[in-house]
């Protein structure tokens, strides 16, 4: 698995949100479940 990590950190060093974090979501179950 890569571990490489695309968000962007906030002002306060949270990770925001990244398109593709909801494209791999939806790569993932559909490979698990159809």
């Amino acid at each position: 698995m890569n571990l490489q990590r695309w968000n962007r950190l906030d002002s306060s060093g949270k990770p925001q949100p990244h398109p593709i974090d909801d494209a791999l979501a939806t790569l993932y179950r559909m490979a698990m479940y159809g």
